[in-house]
């Protein structure tokens, strides 16, 4: 009969160990879904920052390009007359 009963208690330990267990997988459960949450997000914003950086840089790239055709120009037109 101790036996039995010391099944029954080991049985209930364990089963409120386990259950403690389950809260705790539940609440980390909880926070790794925060922490997806905060990384879509921020790797939604550098997905955004990085379209405008690049297109800037396009931009400019263009643009510096036009300057040096325009001097190079200039350099050989000013050749041509010497």
């Amino acid at each position: 009969m101790d036996m039995v009963f010391d099944n029954i208690v080991t049985d209930m330990r364990v089963r409120q160990q386990l259950a403690a267990q389950l809260q705790d997988v539940k609440l980390f459960s909880g926070e790794v879904a925060q922490a997806r949450a905060w990384v879509a997000q921020w790797t939604a914003q550098i997905a955004s920052d990085y379209a405008s950086i690049d297109g800037e840089q396009r931009m400019r790239k263009g643009q510096l390009d036009a300057h040096r055709r325009r001097l190079l120009e200039q350099l050989l037109a000013a050749q041509a007359t010497v």
